[in-house]
């Protein structure tokens, strides 16, 4: 709803809580200037938050730079792994053999 340059400064969270009240906003509006008036959504203070994100201040009060740290891969997940050691792995689990070979 936001274009890019207007949320640069801002956290992803905060647009998606901004974009949450500007959605409930349009569903509200009855007409086209009410639309209009409702995609103006100005900044939120996260400790006075309106009553329809409330619930969100837990979320948005992590600090940007905890919240965005970056995913890092989990070596041990089979998708990370190259396929041998994973083949090897999962034909270690007595409920694999079953699908391999057939049977009960």
């Amino acid at each position: 709803m936001f274009k890019a340059a207007a949320v640069v400064g801002e956290s992803p969270r905060m647009t998606i809580a901004k974009n949450i009240l500007a959605y409930n906003a349009m569903m509200e509006s009855t007409t086209e200037a009410g639309l209009a008036e409702a995609s103006k959504v100005g900044t939120l203070d996260v400790q006075n938050l309106p009553p329809q994100i409330a619930e969100l201040q837990a979320y948005l009060s992590v600090p940007v730079v905890e919240a965005g740290a970056g995913f890092t891969p989990n070596p041990a997940a089979w998708q990370n792994k190259d396929f041998a050691s994973m083949a090897v792995e999962e034909a270690g689990y007595t409920w694999f053999w079953p699908f391999l070979v057939g049977g009960a």
